[in-house]
């Protein structure tokens, strides 16, 4: 009960008149009260409640937090067309979404399955001006295409980061070694991890994720003497050092 929509609002009308002076809440207090609210659509009505009651006070952050909410695993098979429905209507009317935003939506189309949409919206968020790439917008769809197998989208999702000038780091290529290992592409995928090591940018040295993925998408594949001879290079050339 202390997560409701009563519940909250009641604080909220204790806080403007209960204390002999009406204190109006900022962008900040209202972000606080929905992130109490674990129903999307619960704090998508409580959103329009605060729209007409508030106004100006309903920043882009009041807006993430109902977004982040669309995002999570509970809406996986529907959020995605409240979380797309809620971003055109800040493009139209206010306030303009920010990288945040445009993440949480991009979460809530990949972790659906609506990838197709989200790639669009990705390459829509490129083509806007106004909008500085960054590896955050990237990382829900490369998560999910890691977690699918989706290894071409992954590592062609890896080479338009390239495009937009984002440093690639272990993390992503980790993401595409697990694509590759859930493929059950394992040669391949000694292939990507032979070229970490060889790497001269430190940033994309493959760390202990990267060979235990590739050890295990050995074993998967039965191919026991790769994984053997992977593991005798870990103890011989890699943790030696």
């Amino acid at each position: 009960q202390y997560r409701s929509k009563a519940f909250l609002l009641q604080l909220l009308e204790e806080m403007e008149n209960g204390f002999g002076t009406r204190i109006l809440p900022n962008s900040y207090t209202l972000s606080a009260v929905l992130i109490g609210i674990d129903d999307g659509l619960d704090a998508l009505n409580l959103l329009e409640t605060f729209v007409e009651r508030y106004g100006k006070a309903i920043t882009v952050q009041v807006y993430n937090v109902v977004l982040a909410s669309f995002s999570g695993e509970k809406y996986n098979s529907n959020g995605w067309h409240h979380a797309i429905s809620l971003l055109q209507r800040m493009k139209r009317h206010g306030p303009q979404p920010n990288e945040q935003s445009f993440s949480y939506v991009l979460q809530s189309c990949a972790g659906s399955g609506q990838l197709k949409v989200a790639l669009s919206l990705l390459d829509e968020v490129r083509q806007s001006s106004s909008m500085e790439m960054t590896s955050k917008l990237y990382l829900p769809l490369l998560k999910v295409c890691a977690k699918a197998g989706h290894s071409d989208v992954l590592w062609s999702l890896i080479n338009t980061m390239k495009d937009d000038c984002i440093q690639i780091t272990t993390m992503q290529l980790n993401l595409y070694l697990q694509s590759l290992a859930k493929a059950g592409l394992h040669i391949k995928a000694l292939g990507v991890l032979r070229g970490m090591i060889k790497q001269s940018d430190p940033m994309q040295l493959p760390d202990l994720i990267s060979f235990n993925t590739v050890l295990s998408a050995c074993a998967n594949s039965n191919d026991y003497e790769a994984a053997q001879a992977l593991f005798d290079q870990m103890k011989g050339e890699v943790f030696d050092n």
